[in-house]
């Protein structure tokens, strides 16, 4: 590939971005910083196709999660203004790099302005997206108040997954795996529909209300709550690491 994710990290820290992922394979770089907007991420995806990842081009989105791409769930469609910024080609709207120099001149232009993007971006499409999302941080905020200190849980995960009878172990496990984010990190989108299916009755104030549900189907809320949930876990899961 054309693009070194090793000097973007570089020439992009100083704006607050940080590497989420590298895939050698699809040749794609997502970075994401905290937003000026509380609650809110801004995330910037760097792109290269053809065989050596010889064309380029950059988008941006705001998303309530920081790890997980989501494909609008909790997150603004994609915004292209920064990929019509960068273009060459007007056409197909991406920019062919032929030699070391283009390419180095190109990571620099899109670090000069890939912040002023992404924070117009959420700017524009934040407030639309935090009252899109607001009934759902109300709930993620009692499910985790309910599950205590998260520290705690991974400290004795096994245990605490045991104690959970089988027939929700196995309707949690079913939703994860059908969550489709098993990618990105299974156990914690595991912990959050097990924390979903425990104290599901207290904050939605009937019964079982997840059981039978699957987390793709449009009529229910669960995946957004999955998707909070499982981000916030992963956050804390790489603070206890550190720790650890």
């Amino acid at each position: 590939m054309k693009l070194s994710e090793k000097r973007l990290v570089e020439l992009l820290k100083h704006d607050g971005f940080e590497l989420v992922s590298f895939d050698k394979t699809t040749k794609d770089i997502h970075f994401v910083r905290n937003s000026k907007m509380d609650q809110l991420f801004e995330h910037l995806f760097v792109c290269g196709q053809g065989k050596w990842g010889e064309v380029v081009y950059a988008f941006s989105t705001v998303s309530a999660v920081r790890l997980f791409s989501d494909k609008g769930i909790v997150s603004e469609e994609d915004d292209n203004e920064l990929l019509y910024e960068l273009e060459t080609d007007k056409e197909r709207h991406w920019t062919e790099l032929n030699s070391l120099v283009e390419t180095k001149a190109w990571e620099q232009q899109l670090a000069k302005v890939a912040a002023i993007f992404t924070a117009r971006n959420a700017e524009n499409k934040g407030p639309k997206l935090l009252a899109r999302l607001d009934r759902y941080f109300d709930d993620v905020q009692k499910y985790l108040c309910l599950a205590g200190d998260i520290n705690s849980i991974f400290e004795r995960e096994y245990q605490w997954t045991m104690e959970f009878n089988e027939n929700i172990r196995n309707a949690a496990e079913r939703v994860a795996d059908n969550s489709f984010l098993r990618h990105a990190a299974y156990d914690d989108v595991l912990l959050a529909c097990l924390i979903l299916f425990k104290y599901g009755d207290s904050v939605e104030g009937k019964s079982t209300p997840w059981q039978g549900v699957m987390p793709l189907d449009s009529k229910n809320n669960l995946y957004p709550k999955i998707l909070l949930i499982a981000d916030h876990l992963v956050s804390k899961r790489l603070e206890f690491n550190k720790r650890n």
